[in-house]
C-alpha cells in the first residue's frame, strides 16, 4: 500500500514538474485595426494563429479603434470582438486609451468595452482558470505550463480623472505584488500583459514593479502596444525585467511570444515578418538570416557642387544649422545667419533666421522678403529675429489633420528648453504657445521634429549629454505640444561617441525607416565629420563607424566644427537615379560658410556586397504582398544576381530555383526578377510571384560582383 502511494506521488510530482518544463507560447498584437481595410488583416491574423500549432493564447493588447476620432459607436468595438472570436485558442484583451479615457466621453467608452470584452474568455472552451482582481475586475491572472500571466488596465493617453488614474495604479501595482507573493514557489516567470508604453504619468505603478521584481528574482517580461513599433529593452529597471513593444496591427502578424525553461534566455520572440509591398533596405540584417560571403557594405556620397554662400552682411562663417525639404515644385531651405570676427573675437551682429528656395536643388535664390529690418533695410531674406535664431529647425507638417496656419512647424529654443512654432506659408511665423514644450535636454545643437507618417506621431529628436559626451534623445507627442518624457537612443555595440546634430528623417521611399546623419565630435582637435544611422522604431538605431563624409572631401572641412549634414534630403527633378545630401565647409573660415551637394544613389546608403566569385545570403521567413519583386542592384566584372524562393523550411518552390531564375546584370534601380520555370506562367511572362503572396517564405540571394541595394514586392 505505501509502495502504491509512493509511487502515485512520484507520478504526480513528474507531471507537475513537467507540466511547469514545457515552454509556454503565445500570440500578441495589439493597436488595431485602426481602419476598415485593417480588419480583414486582423481576420487573417487570428487566422495565422489558428493555423500555426504554436500557440497556447492570443492577446490583444487594447486600442481596438484608431485614435483619430473621439467619439465610436459601440457596433465598432463589437467589430473586433467578433473578428476575434473566430480564434479557436482563448483570446484575451486589455484596455487601451483609444477606447476610453482618450474619448470626449470616457465613461460610455468603457461602457462599450466592458460589454464587448471584459471575461472576454469565456468565448472559449479550454481558456485556463482565471482569477480576477475584486477591486477592478478586468484585471486578471493565470498560470499556464509554469508561467504567471497577469493582465492589467495600465493605458497611454490623457490623464482624463487625476484620482481615477491614482487609484487605478495603486491597485495595478497591488494586484502584481499579490499575485508574485501567491506564486513565488509554483511558477518560473511572469508575463504582464498591459496596453501603455511607460511614461512618466505612470511611475506609481512603474516604481513599484521595479522593487517587486527585484524581490521576486525570476525573469518578468512588461509586454505592451501603444508605441506601434516594434521595442526590446532587457534588464529593464531591474535585472530581471524586460520591456517589449509589439507592433500594431498594420505593420506585422502578431509577435509568436515563449516563454522558456532556460532563466539565462527566458523569452524568444517570433515576428513572423510580413512585409506586405513595402520597400525594404538592405541597411540591416532585419530580413537576414545568414550571410555565406557577403556582408553589408556602406556607400559614402560623391560630392558635386557648392550650392549656398553665407556671404551676405546678415550670414556670415558661422552661419549653420540647415534645413532643407521638398515643397512642391521647389525647394526650401531655412539656416542660421551669423558671424563671428576671429581677429576680435567676437560676434558682428545678431543671430538670424534665413531662407533660401531653389527650383532644382543645385542653384538656391536668397529671396527679398521684407520681414525683418538688418541695417535700416528689410531688403534681405531673414525670416526671425530675436528668441529662437539659434537653432530653429522647421519642417513640412505631413499629418493629415493639420490645420492650414500650421502647415509648417518647427522648434527653436536654448537651455531652458525648446518652443513650438507655426507658419501658414513657411516665412511668417508664430509661436504655438509661450510655454516650451521639451524642457528635459541641453538643447544647443540642431534639435529637430517630424510627422511620422506610419507611426502617425510626431517623433523629436534633441541634444542631452550621457556618461561625459553629447548624446541624443527622442520624444513623441500627438499635437506637437504635449510630449512624453525623452529617452536616450540605443546604438547596439556602436562606442560611446560625442554626436552633435542628428538629421534624422524617415526616408521617403521607405518611410517605415529611419536614417540619420549624425555629426561625430572630436574635442581633441575640434574637428567633425558626418556618418550614417537607420532605425526600424525610432529609438534603437544601427550607427556605422566610419565617416560618411570626410573631413579631406573638398574642401574647407578640416577645421572647427566644419563638416556637418544638414538636416534634410532631396530627389532632385528628373533624377530619379540618385539622391541629394548637402554638406557645410569653411565653417569659422573665410567671410562665409558654405553648403555643397553630395550624390548619393537611390537607396544607395548600405548595400548587400558580394566581391567574391560566388556569395549568397539567406533571408529570415516572411511574408509579402504583390505579383512581382523588383530589386536595386548593381553588378560588376561579369558578376550576377540569381534569386530562389524557398519555403519557411528552406526547400526551394519548384519553378522559383536558382537555376530556374534569369540572372540579372547590370545597374537598375528598379528590375523586375524573372525565372524560366514559373508555373502557371507564359514565355512572355515569368515574373509572377502572385500564386505565393501571403505565405511564408524565404529568399535565397546569390551575388557574384555586385550589390543589392532593397527590394520590394508590387504590381
Amino acid at each position: 500500500m505505501l509502495r502504491l502511494f509512493l509511487s502515485t506521488l512520484l507520478l504526480l510530482f513528474t507531471f507537475f514538474d513537467s507540466a511547469r518544463a514545457q515552454s509556454l507560447h503565445f500570440a500578441a498584437t495589439g493597436c488595431g485595426p485602426y481602419a476598415p481595410d485593417e480588419e480583414p488583416l486582423l481576420e487573417h491574423y487570428v487566422d495565422l494563429v489558428n493555423q500555426d500549432g504554436k500557440s497556447d493564447f492570443l492577446v490583444h493588447l487594447g486600442d481596438v479603434v484608431t485614435g483619430s476620432k473621439k467619439k465610436w459607436p459601440e457596433s465598432q468595438y463589437a467589430t473586433v470582438a467578433n473578428i476575434l472570436k473566430k480564434s479557436k485558442r482563448p483570446v484575451f484583451v486589455v484596455l487601451g486609451d483609444n477606447e476610453w479615457n482618450d474619448l470626449d466621453n470616457p465613461d460610455e467608452g468603457l461602457e462599450f468595452w466592458n460589454r464587448q470584452f471584459r471575461d472576454f474568455e469565456k468565448h472559449f472552451t479550454n481558456t485556463p482558470p482565471l482569477e480576477k482582481q475584486k477591486a477592478r475586475p478586468e484585471n486578471f491572472a493565470f498560470v499556464s505550463k509554469g508561467v504567471l500571466v497577469i493582465g492589467l488596465n495600465i493605458v497611454g493617453g490623457k490623464v482624463h480623472d487625476q484620482a481615477e488614474w491614482a487609484t487605478r495604479l495603486q491597485q495595478d501595482a497591488d494586484w502584481v505584488a499579490e499575485q508574485f507573493t501567491r506564486h513565488q514557489s509554483d511558477t518560473r516567470a511572469a508575463v504582464l500583459l498591459a496596453q501603455a508604453a511607460p511614461a512618466g504619468t505612470h511611475e506609481l505603478f512603474f516604481k513599484q514593479l521595479t522593487k517587486s521584481c527585484q524581490e521576486w528574482v525570476k525573469p518578468v517580461l512588461y509586454l505592451h502596444a501603444d508605441g506601434h513599433v516594434w521595442q526590446v529593452e532587457k534588464a529593464w529597471r531591474a535585472p530581471n525585467l524586460w520591456r517589449v513593444q509589439t507592433d500594431q496591427v498594420k505593420l506585422n502578424p502578431p509577435v509568436l511570444v515563449t516563454v522558456t525553461e532556460d532563466p539565462n534566455n527566458p523569452f524568444i520572440f517570433d515576428r513572423r515578418l510580413d512585409i506586405g509591398s513595402r520597400r525594404e533596405l538592405f541597411v540591416d540584417d532585419f530580413l537576414i538570416e545568414q550571410h555565406r560571403g557577403t556582408y553589408l557594405k556602406l556607400h559614402p556620397p560623391e560630392p558635386a557642387d557648392v550650392a549656398l554662400v553665407c556671404d551676405a552682411p546678415w550670414e556670415g562663417n558661422t552661419s549653420a544649422y540647415y534645413t532643407v525639404f521638398a515643397d512642391g515644385d521647389r525647394f526650401r531651405m531655412f539656416y542660421r545667419g551669423a558671424h563671428f570676427d576671429e581677429k576680435i573675437k567676437k560676434t558682428t551682429h545678431p543671430e538670424f533666421t534665413c531662407y533660401a528656395e531653389s527650383k532644382d536643388g543645385i542653384q538656391w535664390i536668397k529671396p527679398k522678403l521684407g520681414i525683418v529690418e538688418f541695417q535700416g533695410s528689410t531688403d534681405n531674406n531673414i525670416i526671425l529675429a530675436g528668441a529662437g535664431t539659434h537653432n530653429f529647425t522647421p519642417f513640412l507638417d505631413a499629418n493629415p489633420a493639420c490645420l492650414p496656419d500650421a502647415k509648417y512647424k518647427a522648434l527653436a529654443g536654448d537651455s531652458k528648453g525648446l518652443k513650438a512654432y507655426k507658419s501658414a506659408d513657411g516665412v511668417h511665423w508664430t509661436l504655438m504657445q509661450e510655454k516650451a514644450v521639451i524642457t528635459k535636454g541641453d538643447f544647443d545643437s540642431q534639435n529637430l521634429a517630424f510627422w511620422h507618417p506610419v507611426q502617425k506621431r510626431y517623433i523629436a529628436y534633441h541634444r542631452k549629454g550621457r556618461d561625459g559626451v553629447r548624446d541624443i534623445m527622442m520624444s513623441v507627442s500627438a499635437n506637437f505640444l504635449n510630449w512624453n518624457d525623452p529617452r536616450y537612443l540605443e546604438y547596439g555595440d556602436a562606442p560611446n561617441e560625442h554626436l552633435y546634430t542628428n538629421a534624422i528623417q524617415p526616408y521617403f521611399r521607405a518611410p517605415h525607416m529611419l536614417i540619420g546623419f549624425p555629426t561625430r565630435f572630436q574635442p581633441k582637435n575640434e574637428q567633425v565629420e558626418p556618418v550614417f544611422m537607420t532605425s526600424r522604431d525610432g529609438l534603437s538605431f544601427k550607427r556605422w563607424s566610419k565617416e560618411l563624409v570626410p573631413i579631406t572631401a573638398p574642401k574647407d572641412r578640416d577645421g572647427n566644427r566644419s563638416n556637418y549634414m544638414t538636416n534634410g534630403l532631396l530627389q532632385l527633378p528628373e533624377q530619379n537615379r540618385e539622391l541629394s545630401v548637402y554638406a557645410t565647409e569653411a565653417y569659422y573660415a573665410g567671410p562665409g560658410s558654405r553648403v555643397r551637394r553630395f550624390r548619393l544613389r537611390t537607396d544607395g546608403f548600405v548595400s548587400v556586397y558580394a566581391d567574391a566569385p560566388t556569395s549568397e545570403f539567406i533571408t529570415k521567413p516572411f511574408t509579402f504582398s504583390g505579383s512581382q519583386l523588383k530589386v536595386n542592384f548593381v553588378t560588376r566584372d561579369g558578376g550576377g544576381i540569381r534569386f530562389e524562393v524557398q519555403d519557411e523550411a528552406g526547400k526551394p518552390l519548384v519553378g522559383y530555383g536558382l537555376a530556374d531564375c534569369k540572372p540579372l546584370v547590370g545597374d537598375q534601380i528598379e528590375q523586375t526578377v524573372a525565372w524560366n520555370g514559373t508555373p502557371g506562367n507564359s514565355t512572355t511572362d515569368n515574373s509572377s510571384v502572385a500564386a505565393i503572396q501571403n505565405k511564408p517564405i524565404r529568399l535565397r540571394v546569390e551575388l557574384q560582383n555586385a550589390d543589392l541595394f532593397s527590394i520590394r514586392f508590387g504590381e
